[in-house]
């Protein structure tokens, strides 16, 4: 009976979790940036994949972006389930930086946990159709800008 109590006492502070991955350590985990590939002038696929280990773990991802000069004025894309990309909408020829973010829910307790990838700058063209990646943070890769 004391332990009926307790699980009715306790139950609405557990959500079901979708991740598989309860033990410590086990996070979702980005060893290379994300993917920019240019769609059309104003819009391109930021893809994650074969770029995250422990993909299991993560229940949704998103991408955070903004222009270069305004890296307080970021926007996310919708939760993306089920695929390893999201199509992004921006402003032709402008400088963007780009990255991929891991959200993990762990439950009411522990909350969300949101694993970030590298940072990946790119810039739509004219030429267009070409794929960047940036190995390091602040390293430009698509069409150079001056």
């Amino acid at each position: 009976m004391f332990l009926l109590l307790l699980v009715m006492l306790f139950f609405p502070f557990f959500s079901p979790v979708l991740s598989v991955c309860w033990s410590p350590g086990l996070n979702p985990r980005f060893r290379s940036p994300p993917r920019v590939e240019q769609l059309a002038l104003d819009r391109v696929r930021v893809s994650w994949a074969g770029a995250v280990d422990g993909h299991a773990c993560a229940d949704q991802f998103l991408v955070k972006y903004w222009q270069r000069l305004y890296p307080r004025d970021y926007s996310l894309t919708h939760l993306v389930v089920g695929r390893d990309y999201a199509d992004v909408e921006v402003v032709p020829k402008v400088i963007y930086h780009f990255q991929a973010v891991a959200r993990e829910e762990k439950g009411a307790v522990f909350g969300v946990d949101y694993n970030k990838s590298p940072v990946v700058t790119f810039q739509t063209s004219y030429e267009g159709g070409g794929e960047a990646q940036s190995k390091h943070p602040f390293a430009r890769c698509g069409r150079p800008y001056l």
